[in-house]
């Protein structure tokens, strides 16, 4: 396709991009500090809090955004030819 009708797309998928990468820092940044402030109560408190389980599903939507970022890099890849 004509480079110039996919210039549209291409900017709004690196926007996207942009902002997921964003999103995908932040999100890192809370995980650590919420994992170790729950390692820090635990070993003030000697228990194992079940509680703060919860924090592994920050984990696997931080892989599945890593994910989402790479498709969206191949899509603009694709688009640029």
């Amino acid at each position: 396709m004509n480079n110039t009708t996919n210039t549209p797309i291409i900017d709004h998928l690196q926007k996207k991009k942009k902002y997921m990468i964003q999103l995908y820092y932040l999100m890192s940044g809370s995980f650590i500090f919420l994992f170790f402030s729950w390692l820090v109560v635990c070993i003030t408190k000697g228990t194992f809090l079940f509680e703060y389980l919860i924090l592994l599903v920050i984990p696997i939507g931080l892989y599945y955004m890593h994910k989402r970022i790479n498709i969206i890099d191949d899509e603009i890849l694709n688009l640029k030819d």
